[in-house]
């Protein structure tokens, strides 16, 4: 038997339903497929407004890449987003509903498991230019079109940025580490993606003793490029 991961969605509120008070409800449609476009979730949540113009939606589901589609058909908004869901690990998802129609685009989506006695790590996913050099000295790291999100048991990244689908590649994709003393590292992802627009890529690098003792005995602030990590990207 399968077992299922509970996946938490922190949905902030088109302006129409932010305008809602605190005790009214509304019916939100939500419809989470696979890539076949099978249908893992379509359920109506009765759902409140919170103090941070969010509401909450829970389910439960195997482990594997979603597509999620949210409306409120009332106020006439609705959102698009995508979703990774590791094995044994939970996963909690910070998206929106916008008033019209929302942005489909399929992003690039990084993400890794993290012991939780390695918290002090905080991974997160950066990007350089595409002309920085492995063992060179890094500039500022870019955050912009980055979606970053760290849990007690894993990191995850939703990218969209343009500069991911042309060609050449614009950008260099790295995840940034931080050592016991506050100092930072950088692991570039070498990466292999699909340029289309309906299904995100996937490309994971999982963070154990074995990684952040190697990183540790690195110069900080240099982009390395190990090999003795595994990446896997799914099309």
């Amino acid at each position: 038997m399968v077992g299922l991961e509970h996946v938490v969605l922190n949905i902030g509120l088109c302006k129409a339903a932010a305008g809602l008070s605190p005790n009214a409800t509304v019916a939100m449609h939500v419809v989470v497929t696979d890539r076949i476009n099978r249908a893992e979730l379509d359920r109506t949540y009765p759902i409140r407004r919170d103090t941070n113009n969010q509401a909450r939606v829970e389910f439960d589901t195997a482990w594997g890449t979603y597509r999620i589609a949210m409306a409120i058909p009332k106020f006439r908004c609705s959102g698009v987003d995508f979703l990774e869901v590791l094995p044994d690990h939970d996963r909690s998802l910070n998206t929106q509903v916008v008033d019209g129609p929302p942005n489909a685009m399929a992003p690039v989506l990084i993400l890794g498991s993290l012991p939780q006695s390695f918290a002090y790590a905080q991974p997160s996913v950066v990007m350089f230019p595409a002309t920085q050099r492995c063992n060179g000295a890094v500039g500022d790291p870019q955050t912009t079109g980055i979606d970053n999100q760290l849990e007690q048991d894993a990191y995850y990244a939703s990218i969209r940025t343009p500069a991911l689908y042309r060609e050449p590649i614009a950008v260099t994709l790295a995840v940034r580490l931080q050592d016991s003393s506050g100092g930072f590292h950088y692991v570039r992802m070498p990466w292999k993606f699909s340029s289309g627009y309906t299904w995100p890529s996937v490309g994971q690098l999982n963070i154990d003793d074995a990684v952040l003792g190697w990183v540790a005995e690195q110069t900080e602030d240099i982009l390395l490029c190990p090999r003795f990590y595994g990446t896997s990207v799914v099309h």
